[in-house]
């Protein structure tokens, strides 16, 4: 599937990522824009849901699991602990729904 992008394209495409790393959260989207984003249109007869998620930084991670920075990190090398997202070079996030699955888990 070769992908061709209009300056249309690449600027919705901007404009949805500076949203991720500028508020901190993605908000609510909808898998259709995102793929349309990406040029993968799904068929129009083709229903899709609307999810809400935020992208957590560590502190934030830190206050709602109750752990330090190094437990963290450990726990994701034993594979215990979710993965964080990368927002940037220099920047990671973890998705919210995930950190509540893991607290859900250990509890």
């Amino acid at each position: 599937m070769g992908t061709t992008t209009s300056a249309g394209n690449k600027y919705n495409l901007i404009r949805f990522l500076w949203l991720v790393v500028r508020k901190g959260c993605l908000g609510e989207f909808s898998l259709a824009r995102v793929n349309r984003l990406f040029h993968r249109q799904p068929p129009r007869s083709q229903k899709l849901a609307t999810y809400t998620t935020r992208l957590l930084r560590l502190p934030e991670v830190m206050r709602r699991v109750s752990l330090s920075k190094a437990t963290i990190y450990r726990l994701m090398l034993l594979g215990k602990f979710p993965r964080p997202r990368k927002i940037e070079c220099r920047a990671v996030g973890w998705f919210e729904d995930e950190i509540d699955d893991f607290l859900a888990r250990i509890r």
